[in-house]
């Protein structure tokens, strides 16, 4: 399994966060292919996948069209050929 990923706030306001994280190189010995960003999108217990991408230059992303007052939380998925990486919440 891929090691677990660390997850930064970089910039947010009522409608909009933009989370960061850094780029391991390998995980397991092996390359990652793919980042994948989940939210429940403020309601626990649900699971969409609001950002992926195998494009691994890429290590932040922006989840719009929040509705202020709301709770959302986050969690970054790292794969490999092995699996998915611990989910890191945030």
């Amino acid at each position: 399994m891929p090691i677990q990923p660390t997850i930064d706030l970089v910039n947010s306001n009522e409608t909009a966060i933009t989370l960061e994280w850094p780029k391991p190189s390998l995980t397991d010995s092996l390359p990652i292919f793919r980042y994948m960003l989940h939210s429940d999108m403020g309601i626990p217990g649900s699971n969409t996948v609001v950002f992926q991408t195998n494009n691994l230059n890429i290590v932040s992303a922006t989840h719009k069209g929040l509705i202020p007052g709301v709770l959302y939380s986050y969690w970054l998925t790292i794969e490999n050929f092995n699996g998915n990486s611990t989910d890191l919440t945030f």
